[in-house]
């Protein structure tokens, strides 16, 4: 049976080797069995995070969380409290990881994506036929071309 995580009320008791680092990002959990839940990844550090959501979450679950400019990785609950689930990473995440998803050029999840899909025109398609023909127009008119300039300068 699962266990609800670790209620933490204050800083105090703050393991962390590495200052936290404020994103407030969109971001991608996902569970066994579960379809993905849209979160926001409150800070980071190359050690773990803290997530808010509306899911449930127990203490030592094992999760994924999809976080745009570093990708997916594996994490583990370790505390709940007031504000949301603090995680810890399976591994430490590599040198630069933190600065690729605080970068401006990473953009949210649910609004920001909306937006741009709103904004692009889907792309259509050549037709096989249609491609056809642009060969037969590139491959004839310099042959076209040169024929013309022949017959004018005889």
């Amino acid at each position: 049976m699962l266990q609800p995580a670790q209620i933490t009320t204050g800083l105090s008791g703050n393991r962390r080797g590495r200052q936290r680092i404020g994103i407030q990002r969109s971001a991608v959990l996902r569970l066994a069995g579960h379809p993905p839940i849209p979160i926001t990844l409150v800070d980071l550090t190359r050690d773990g995070c803290l997530i808010e959501t509306d899911a449930v979450l127990a203490a030592d679950q094992q999760i994924e969380l999809g976080i745009a400019g570093i990708g997916t990785v594996g994490a583990r609950v370790v505390r709940s409290g007031t504000i949301g689930y603090g995680c810890e990473f399976a591994e430490t995440l590599p040198s630069g990881a933190i600065t690729n998803a605080s970068r401006a050029n990473v953009v949210q999840l649910e609004s920001d994506m909306a937006m741009a899909s709103a904004d692009t025109a889907p792309a259509s398609k050549i037709s096989p036929r249609q491609r056809l023909l642009a060969i037969a127009a590139i491959v004839t008119l310099p042959w076209a071309a040169a024929a013309g300039i022949i017959a004018v300068l005889r």
